[in-house]
């Protein structure tokens, strides 16, 4: 089976790249992001703004 097939999604709205249980996770919504849409601290994009 690839490591894909049960990947989570980037929580960006309109981003696709998979993520893993060693990405970024936001402190407030518990979303996973991939590197290009971490946030500035614990909070992804969204919640930190």
């Amino acid at each position: 089976p690839s490591s894909t097939e049960n990947a989570e999604l980037c929580g960006h709205t309109g981003c696709g790249e998979p993520v893993g249980p060693f990405d970024f996770r936001c402190y407030t919504c518990r979303g996973r992001f991939c590197p290009q849409h971490v946030g500035p601290n614990i909070d992804c994009q969204e919640c930190s703004s």
